[in-house]
């Protein structure tokens, strides 16, 4: 039961979207146990609040535990926060594969995401021009076919937004930005098109008229990381790239 010290001048909206609530969300979040904070509810009550919650998206970042100290949210909740996250993420992490590498759970059932190389690269066409800034340089332009065998990906997964779990090899090493890419299927193998511009400092690669999305990394433990789209993933064939564009990590999503 929730316990609440005086809080006159609390705004009524606030109080009410609380209070009218009658039972903690099952995903508990910083703006919720800052509006308990916020409304009088005592230290106490936000802890066991917080310990019963089904899930937690806590922001304990830096940035995120400023922002709760500066809503006046105390030591002793910050670090219940601490500890419940700790515990949500070791279940969600429960069974992982004791070798390192990249896995995904379809089904209940652990199962390791492949990689797979390029297997042919063609260079199509070259475009050279000046480049808009005060410097001047030479924009050169490639265009490149990466192929990869196999018309499909060797695991299919069922649901638009998998997550995915990667076991490092050291424990707390920085981990890869990975981004999804939809690639095209052809009779037998699979095709992304990239493109390549080098403005005569630096080059940067994107992928032509592709479905790029976006994966959000959390930190479970020291040693395992975990991945999900941003946004939902209709069926069809995909490749993950990390920092390395010779190979990805390969996976199909079916209805």
């Amino acid at each position: 039961m929730l316990r609440m010290k005086a809080a006159f001048g609390v705004p009524f909206l606030v109080l009410c979207a609380v209070l009218c609530q009658g039972q903690i969300p099952d995903t508990m979040t910083n703006t919720a146990v800052a509006d308990y904070v916020m409304i009088g509810i005592d230290d106490k009550s936000v802890i066991e609040e917080i310990r019963n919650a089904k899930d937690t998206a806590f922001d304990l970042s830096p940035e995120g535990i400023k922002a709760l100290k500066a809503q006046k949210v105390s030591d002793a909740v910050i670090e219940a926060m601490k500890e419940k996250q700790a515990a949500v993420n070791q279940f969600e992490a429960a069974g992982l594969p004791f070798f390192s590498g990249l896995y995904c759970k379809p089904q209940d059932t652990w199962r390791s995401v492949g990689k797979v190389l390029v297997s042919e690269q063609d260079t199509g066409e070259t475009s050279k021009g000046l480049s808009v800034g005060s410097s001047n340089h030479i924009k050169v332009k490639h265009h490149y076919k990466y192929k990869y065998n196999n018309k499909s990906a060797g695991l299919q997964i069922k649901g638009p937004r998998p997550t995915f779990y990667l076991r490092q090899e050291q424990a707390s090493q920085d981990f890869e930005q990975l981004t999804v890419i939809r690639v095209e299927q052809k009779k037998d193998f699979r095709q992304v098109e990239w493109w390549t511009i080098t403005d005569g400092q630096t080059t940067t690669m994107a992928p032509e008229n592709p479905v790029v999305i976006k994966v959000q990394a959390k930190r479970l433990r020291d040693d395992i990381v975990a991945y999900t789209p941003e946004s939902d993933l209709n069926p069809g064939e995909y490749l993950m790239y990390g920092n390395n564009i010779g190979y990805a990590y390969e996976f199909g999503v079916v209805e």
